[in-house]
């Protein structure tokens, strides 16, 4: 029998459907960044924007919004019962004394020092937020706007941080709507204008906590030894404001 030789072996020729192989430059192709992590912890952070100055005209909305609501309700002609009475005699006297904050300037009558509705030295809150009304008061003359223009813009700075916490820790609608709400809230609105009990004294809290919170935020993002003197600072003057409640700001560093 006679067999055919074997034929020598051919390599495959490319189809000619198939476009042909093109090889890339290693220089050509898209440089990968690195995934940015926090100093203190594995997990990613977004570093998009979160240094960007406010640009979004909604952040600029809300502002805007949350500070005309709060100086609109600071327009009544009157002191409001109990608390804001007793704040703007004491930061009225501040105005000549400011070490010694007093209620009845030149006491006439016997008064108990116990009672803090009818004593001398008045110590029922502490004096940062008195100082402030007295400055306002200074230079604005002595009205109830002035006595509580303090509170309306630290108030509005408050929704400002609120925004700038909800979009370092999630997105920038979720800031917008948080901001929002804080802009809308009624209760914060009646600190201001001196309607609810202990009016300003702890719209500057609700302030300090919430300025606590967003450095507590970013030393978390950063570290570094001035936002830790930062946030110690911002709970020294909560102490000065309204006692041990400014443990909340050690306690929000902390959980971070």
């Amino acid at each position: 029998l006679r067999c055919r030789p074997p034929r020598p072996f051919e390599p495959s020729r490319p189809s000619a459907a198939l476009p042909p192989k093109i090889k890339v430059p290693i220089t050509d192709t898209l440089p990968i960044e690195p995934i940015a992590r926090r100093p203190h912890t594995s997990l990613p952070m977004r570093t998009s924007d979160a240094s960007e100055p406010f640009r979004s005209w909604a952040f600029w909305a809300v502002l805007a919004l949350a500070f005309l609501l709060r100086l609109q309700a600071s327009t009544d002609r009157f002191l409001h019962p109990w608390d804001e009475r007793y704040h703007a005699v004491v930061a009225k006297n501040l105005i000549q004394d400011p070490l010694v904050p007093v209620l009845t300037a030149d006491p006439v009558l016997p008064y108990d020092y116990k009672d803090w509705g009818g004593n001398h030295v008045w110590l029922h809150k502490p004096p940062f937020t008195l100082w402030l009304m007295a400055l306002s008061l200074r230079l604005f003359g002595v009205t109830e706007l002035a006595a509580r223009l303090p509170s309306v813009l630290f108030s509005a700075l408050t929704v400002a941080l609120v925004f700038a916490i909800g979009r370092r820790l999630f997105t920038e609608k979720i800031a917008i709507l948080a901001a929002s709400l804080a802009a809308i809230n009624g209760y914060l609105i009646d600190m201001v204008a001196g309607r609810a009990p202990t009016d300003h004294v702890d719209t500057m809290l609700v302030f300090l906590v919430t300025l606590g919170a967003f450095l507590s935020a970013r030393y978390l993002d950063r570290g570094g030894l001035p936002l830790l003197l930062g946030i110690g600072v911002v709970t020294g003057l909560a102490f000065l404001t309204k006692w041990l409640v400014a443990l909340l700001i050690p306690a929000l560093w902390l959980g971070f």
